[in-house]
This record gives C-alpha cells, structure tokens and sequence, in this order.
C-alpha cells in the first residue's frame, strides 16, 4: 500500500533547511532558534522604525507649529507697525 501511494505522490520542496516532509522536524531545536532569531529581528526593526517615525512626525509637527506661530505673530506686528505709521 504504502509503495503504491509513494508512486503517485509528488516530492515537495521544504520551506526551511531543518524541515523535511519525509520525517517531520528534524532539528527541531536548531528551527525553532532560527525562527524565533528571525521573528525577534524583525519585531526590533519594526518596533525601531515604528518609533523614528513618531519622533520625526513629532519633530516635524512642532517645527511647523513654531514656524507658524512666529509667521503670525511677525504678519500681526508688520499690521501694527503700517496702521501705527499711517
């Protein structure tokens, strides 16, 4: 039974080095290190990223708030200053 199913079945590519389909995990410890290594990496870089981009929104944000609040405040005092010499 088993040599006529192994006929019909197509062999398969393992997705990781330490997988195998004929015999399930084998280095079961090494995959899971290698799994967890590249899930840890990427949770650092994205949790990195995640936070430069909040201070530089956070940065850009109040340098605009300045810019505009001193734009302002230089049209309000330019006003002042052309009404009060007319």
């Amino acid at each position: 039974m088993t040599l006529r199913k192994r006929r019909f079945c197509d062999a398969k590519q393992p997705l990781l080095p330490c997988k195998t389909y004929a015999f399930g995990m084998q280095n079961n410890r090494f995959c899971k290190a290698l799994i967890y290594r590249l899930l840890c990496y990427s949770y650092a870089y994205e949790k990195y990223l995640h936070n430069y981009y909040l201070f530089s929104v956070y940065k850009a944000s109040c340098f605009c708030l300045i810019f505009v609040l001193f734009h302002n405040i230089q049209c309000t005092f330019e006003s002042e200053l052309a009404a009060y010499t007319l």
